[in-house]
């Protein structure tokens, strides 16, 4: 079922932190910079500060008060990348100048444990993500070099205990089938512990669009075509959204500088082996691209603007923001 490994397994320390100390709880208010957020249930969830030094924390009163719940002895500088599992379930990937480490956390923060990652040479974490509560791969950089993003690609088969590199591409030598090293790739997606999918956009060579699919857990990468969209000078795939019996969402954001900008939403009802285009979608220039799928249902948000479709991206109409209320 698994093809032969590529490259050696690191050796890994691994060691249990003293409980973070129980930080007073603060209310939730702009200075926290909070960057992501991802609720389990209606009361208990996680989220990332997007402070120079980031920072994890976790609420379990339905977002009105935060606790920063990394563990004491974390670098003071650091780079983060965060997958959470559960309510209480938590995996964090922290790059300093002396390495990465994965900190994991069964009990919503109060102990973790933690392993290092040996990769080749200083390493900051890209992107970590976990498709169930086993399996899950981490991404790091190893500095640039000269027209490319050196980089090594781990995975975990026992909920982050251990870690083994699966794909690499470096100064020295590429694993083969290994996604390409540029600037190109913005995250990693999988959707079960086989099929992943690197999304991203590589900004030298407009009109292609960048999508690499695995089917062996990120061993070996193959590049997806997608229907090309003319008119626009950057297109950027973003990490794509199942919703069950094979059926996903692909949303491509499409700009020409200041000037103009859309998205389409591409659809699959094969797992991800073919992608159709839908209907365009003209959204102001700037901001954040955000969108949310549900069966046939789709919401798609930048700046004030919000749509929604629900068939699926073929049509879709403006919601009037009206009765929304912001604190």
């Amino acid at each position: 079922m698994f093809p032969r490994l590529i490259g050696a397994i690191g050796l890994f320390t691994v060691f249990a932190t003293a409980p973070s100390a129980q930080a007073e709880p603060v209310a939730m208010r702009a200075s926290l910079g909070l960057t992501q957020i991802h609720m389990v249930t209606a009361s208990v969830g996680w989220a990332i500060s997007g402070r120079t030094a980031p920072v994890v924390f976790r609420t379990t009163d339905g977002g009105v008060n935060w606790t920063d719940v990394l563990p004491h002895g974390v670098p003071a500088q650091r780079s983060l990348s965060a997958a959470f599992t559960g309510a209480a379930s938590a995996r964090v990937a922290i790059g300093s100048t002396s390495g990465t480490r994965i900190y994991r956390t069964e009990d919503g923060g109060v102990h973790w444990s933690s392993t290092r990652i040996q990769a080749a040479g200083q390493s900051l974490p890209f992107d970590l993500e976990f498709s169930d509560r086993l399996h899950g791969w981490l991404m790091v950089g190893l500095g640039a070099a000269a027209g490319s993003t050196p980089y090594d690609l781990f995975r975990t088969v026992d909920a982050g205990a251990h870690w083994t590199k699966v794909a690499y591409d470096t100064p020295r030598q590429r694993s083969a089938g290994a996604i390409p090293g540029c600037d190109c790739t913005r995250a990693i997606t999988f959707r079960n512990a086989s099929a992943g999918w690197a999304t991203g956009a590589p900004f030298a060579t407009p009109q292609f669009t960048w999508l690499y699919n695995t089917g062996n857990g990120g061993r070996t990468w193959q590049q997806r075509a997608l229907a090309v969209i003319h008119g626009y000078a950057i297109a950027e795939t973003l990490p794509p959204v199942f919703v069950g019996n094979g059926a996903g969402y692909l949303p491509v954001s499409l700009s020409s500088g200041l000037q103009k900008a859309a998205v389409d939403v591409y659809s699959t009802e094969d797992g991800g082996r073919h992608w159709n285009p839908n209907r365009l979608l003209s959204l102001p220039s700037g901001g954040t691209l955000s969108y949310s799928f549900s069966g046939r249902h789709a919401w798609v948000a930048k700046g004030s603007d919000v749509f929604r479709s629900l068939n699926g991206g073929k049509t879709w109409q403006r919601l009037d923001p009206a009765g929304w209320v912001g604190g």
